[in-house]
């Protein structure tokens, strides 16, 4: 009897008395699919899930990875182990672009703008969570990726919100939770009444879980080489909280991308209207575009000519034009300028507007600042040393520099940092001697003789005006000499 006992608890997830088996009509309705009995401990039941990886890896590959005579072939990565000739194909397609570094591309906004159907639409796949409801994204979500043979590291992240709203929400909802809960004088079981309040605030956004999510928005930004800042078309206005997110983007030093979303809402209703007053100009994308680029321009002057790309992920529309923009912007980033190409264009811009004169106190009259030359310390973001004769540069000098660096190398939407580094007024290479009036000493290095004497004579004249004393001299000489 024992070892029957036995034999029938080594069995027991296979016998219909089992909870498991008896739960399992109660676990399908979940909507997670068919649910699958299994025995870690025994290994019963691995093998069924084998079979279904098995088949829905075949199944994403055919979707994510067509054949090459298709024209869909944004990722030319082939995943299939089993037939050497595709790999040795795949292997020599993929060769050229091996050695190229990942393009961290991090995409921010407000929430509910699109930014995770911008993902999808860019993946041609659900990969990420995406709906009209608010703060669905909480963590910044990483794909790689590889658009045109080139890798692509894309990161989703949640919607940024101003501080004072997160927290308003929050204390608001929590206000009516427990009013609610105090002025409820019916009967109803305490426990009920808990379990609803449970049921309300975890509804409720957490101040707490989205404080978090903006902290890795940002920590993705940081680590970002190009960031795409997505706006609603629906706003019809810049938002203080866009322009605040531009900024960080900005003084981090990455490089900024304008994804004009939802572009189909506006050009429709404007048409609409054009169509109704039987006008003959309808509303572009083009149009669209060149809106935003003015509001950001008279908002924030440093990104003026920022890339602006409109679009509409929902419907696929323009979507196709943002990666070209990306990668152009990180190559325009990472750009390191030779020297000399540097030193003709400063010549060029000073030549056009001097830099303005300086005052010092140990003279009355201004000296003009001369900057000497420029060079270019690194690049991501690029960055350049100014050799000047002062350490400090008007602040309108300063921006009179940087727009014209933009306009002749391309530099927008992203910081071009200058330093200065002001150098010193006398010679390196001649010893200064202060008890002798800035003339080197007598014992001093060089050669001697007469030429020496005659020049340190001359000098002597030009400085006092007096000529040099020679009978002290003369005497001095008779008396070694004797």
């Amino acid at each position: 009897t024992n070892n029957n006992n036995n034999n029938n608890n080594n069995n027991l997830n296979f016998l219909p008395s089992n909870p498991v088996l008896d739960n399992l009509d109660d676990i399908s309705r979940l909507g997670f699919g068919d649910p699958i009995p299994i025995s870690a401990e025994h290994g019963e039941g691995i093998a069924d899930i084998a079979v279904i990886i098995e088949k829905l890896t075949k199944a994403k590959k055919k979707h994510l990875f067509p054949k090459p005579n298709n024209h869909s072939n944004n990722m030319d990565v082939d995943m299939d182990m089993d037939d050497d000739d595709d790999d040795d194909h795949n292997y020599n397609d993929d060769n050229l672009k091996d050695t190229e570094k990942p393009l961290q591309l991090a995409i921010l906004g407000r929430q509910n703008v699109g930014k995770s159907t911008l993902v999808n639409s860019l993946l041609n796949q659900n990969r990420v969570i995406a709906g009209p409801k608010p703060g669905l994204t909480r963590d910044a979500i990483a794909v790689s990726w590889k658009w045109n043979n080139r890798p692509v590291t894309l990161v989703d992240t949640a919607g940024i919100r101003r501080m004072v709203q997160r927290d308003r929400g929050g204390n608001t909802n929590s206000t009516i939770n427990n009013n609610s809960n105090n002025h409820d004088t019916s009967s109803t079981n305490h426990h009920h009444n808990h379990d609803n309040t449970n049921n309300e605030n975890n509804y409720t956004p957490n101040n707490n879980i989205e404080d978090l999510a903006v902290r890795d928005a940002m920590r993705a930004m940081k680590v970002a080489d190009v960031a795409v800042l997505v706006l609603d078309a629906d706003a019809r206005v810049l938002q203080r909280q866009e322009l605040a997110i531009a900024d960080a983007v900005i003084r981090e030093g990455r490089s900024l991308v304008i994804a004009a979303n939802k572009m189909d809402l506006l050009i429709n209703d404007d048409n609409d209207d054009s169509t109704s007053k039987n006008t003959t100009s309808p509303y572009t994308p083009e149009q669209y575009a060149d809106a935003v680029k003015k509001q950001i321009e008279i908002r924030f002057p440093m990104l003026r000519n920022t890339p602006v790309v409109p679009m509409s992920s929902l419907n696929d529309q323009g979507v196709q034009d943002l990666m070209p923009v990306v990668f152009h912007a990180r190559d325009r980033w990472s750009r390191v300028i030779p020297t000399g190409l540097l030193n003709r264009w400063l010549i060029d811009v000073m030549d056009e507007q001097p830099p303005p004169m300086k005052r010092t106190h140990n003279q009355n009259r201004p000296l003009p600042i001369k900057i000497k030359y420029i060079l270019q310390t690194k690049g991501r973001p690029p960055t350049f040393l100014l050799f000047c004769n002062t350490s400090n540069i008007p602040t309108t000098y300063m921006r009179y520099l940087t727009r014209h660096f933009q306009q002749s190398f391309q530099m927008y939407g992203m910081e071009v940092r200058m330093a200065i580094k002001a150098s010193s007024e006398r010679n390196p290479y001649v010893k200064q001697n202060k008890q002798n009036n800035g003339m080197p000493p007598r014992s001093g290095r060089g050669v001697g003789g007469r030429p020496a004497r005659m020049k340190k004579m001359i000098q002597q004249l030009k400085s006092t005006g007096q000529p040099h004393k020679k009978g002290k001299r003369r005497r001095n000489m008779h008396h070694r000499h004797s």
